[in-house]
């Protein structure tokens, strides 16, 4: 299943804006997956340098416990990807590997072979079942990043060699072996810096996990419901 998004941006210069990010920026926003193949729409800006770097966030909200029964190998597996749809066909991809049998290693790819690996215990990042991750774009010598956050917390691989390609995303694409484990996921069209990733880490959490009063409010209704259905 494929779904388009249709996005208006009043002014895509503010990509390099100083202003803090929050889930509401998002050009894409999917609060509840439902096993989408691909998105397609603007995920991507120029930095407006010779390399035309995209620049482009992505956070994406795990479920642990079903993440953890994807079957991985020493070879980085893809869970979601860029693609410029174009004729270099250029990807650029957040995985996973694991080398003892569990999900030890975060992974990120771009053009070619260009590749970098976040070595990590994941387990330390999950928070109320969770796993947040987000992948963001730098300009110049900053590198792309991958981050793992769970409060003030986080751990982080950057890669300044992450090659481009002057092109810029159209489609986000989802691998079938990820898509049960997949919550939530969100994209922004601009890149941006750790404190703005720990805010949105911190509402997309917030947004996949039910607060405690409504969790008791819905099992209270449903008691409620099952008691009515008894008297009758």
């Amino acid at each position: 299943m494929k779904k388009t998004i249709v996005t208006t941006m009043l002014a895509l210069g503010l990509a390099a804006s100083a202003s803090a990010l929050s889930l509401s920026d998002a050009v894409l926003s999917v609060p509840s997956y439902e096993n989408a193949t691909s998105y397609t729409g603007v995920f991507s800006t120029s930095d407006g340098t010779s390399n035309a770097r995209p620049l482009t966030t992505l956070t994406v909200v795990f479920d642990w416990e079903k993440l953890q029964q994807v079957t991985l190998t020493e070879t980085a597996t893809q869970a979601v990807w860029f693609t410029d749809g174009g004729a270099n066909a250029t990807s650029t991809s957040m995985g996973f590997k694991s080398t003892d049998g569990t999900i030890n290693a975060l992974t990120m790819a771009g053009a070619g072979s260009n590749s970098s690996v976040l070595s990590a215990n994941l387990s330390n990042y999950v928070d109320q079942g969770k796993l947040v991750l987000t992948f963001t774009t730098a300009t110049g010598n900053g590198g792309t990043t991958l981050y793992a956050v769970k409060g003030d917390s986080e751990t982080h691989q950057q890669y300044a060699g992450l090659r481009w390609r002057n092109t810029e995303y159209d489609t986000l694409n989802i691998s079938s072996s990820f898509a049960s484990a997949i919550d939530s996921l969100y994209v922004f069209n601009n890149t941006t810096s750790v404190a703005d990733i720990k805010t949105i880490s911190k509402e997309a959490l917030d947004a996949a996990v039910p607060e405690p009063t409504t969790a008791t409010l819905s099992l209270l209704a449903l008691a409620g419901l099952a008691a009515r259905r008894r008297r009758k």
